[in-house]
């Protein structure tokens, strides 16, 4: 099991597991108080889901828990001032 972990702003977003059977844990580190959105896209650009999430603590966990078919996906996670965007597969 491999963890993603990727810069926000001046926190931390962690990914895992990756690859996963189509659940993945977001834990937000060092945002407090910020609201985020959380999308998932297919490679095609499709998008499969979206999120709204108030990190609601120093260290704050969101489950992402949707049936999906096996491949690779994209995980965007932005605010009004930052955006990122990592892969993630499922298996």
């Amino acid at each position: 099991m491999v963890s993603n972990e990727i810069g926000f702003g001046k926190g931390l977003i962690h990914v895992w597991p990756n690859p996963s059977q189509g659940m993945f844990n977001l834990q937000f580190e060092g945002l407090m108080g910020n609201q985020v959105d959380v999308t998932l896209y297919e490679l095609s650009g499709r998008r499969v889901m979206t999120q709204e999430f108030h990190v609601g603590s120093d260290l704050a966990t969101l489950q992402i828990n949707r049936h999906l078919q096996p491949g690779t996906y994209l995980l965007e996670v932005s605010n009004e001032q930052h955006r990122t965007t990592l892969k993630v597969n499922v298996k």
